[in-house]
């Protein structure tokens, strides 16, 4: 079976918003709190994160808009013959690692009203990164008869019409701009 290792950069079209989930509905994070950082309090999204964007089922994903009829089945091959490493991708300017010391121009609190079922107000204060801001990872492809080299390549790149982060496709757009295989057989 073959291994193709993938690496990847995507660059930002849009700022990303952030909103970490705090693990119940009842607690209300500060804005500070609603990125995910790492010890070193450099920015970062999880990996899982841009799993649910490509193949999450019960919201908006590329295998669910893009690809018909096939999308279970490629989001099957994504889901069960990848893996995306570092497991915090690091967030970067133009100058490397995002550090995140407190809210400027690069980081900035964006205030707006989310509506919820039935049109109640839900006022929100969300972490906004301005651009420009890129990740950079590998992809670990596993051959197989679910999804192509193709169809990954593929999703990740109409990725970037959804967008990263919360409130999307309205912030996170992005573009693939790298895409290096480095194939190796098992």
């Amino acid at each position: 079976m073959e291994t193709i290792k993938i690496n990847v950069r995507l660059s930002g079209l849009r700022p990303m918003m952030f909103d970490r989930y705090a693990g119940d509905n009842n607690t209300q994070l500060p804005a500070s709190e609603k990125m995910y950082l790492d010890s070193q309090h450099r920015l970062t999204i999880p990996s899982l994160n841009l799993y649910s964007l490509l193949v999450a089922e019960n919201t908006k994903s590329v295998c669910k808009l893009f690809f018909g009829k096939q999308g279970r089945t490629v989001a099957l091959g994504i889901s069960a013959f990848t893996e995306i490493t570092p497991y915090e991708i690091l967030v970067e300017d133009d100058n490397g690692p995002i550090i995140f010391s407190g809210f400027n121009e690069q980081v900035k609190t964006h205030k707006s009203v989310a509506r919820l079922k039935g049109g109640i107000p839900n006022p929100k204060d969300r972490p906004m990164l301005s651009l420009p801001w890129h990740l950079g990872f590998d992809v670990l492809y596993q051959e197989n008869r679910h999804c192509t080299l193709e169809n990954l390549r593929q999703a990740i790149q109409m990725g970037g019409i959804l967008g990263i982060g919360s409130f999307r496709p309205f912030f996170g757009r992005y573009q693939l701009k790298d895409w290096k295989e480095n194939r190796e057989e098992e």
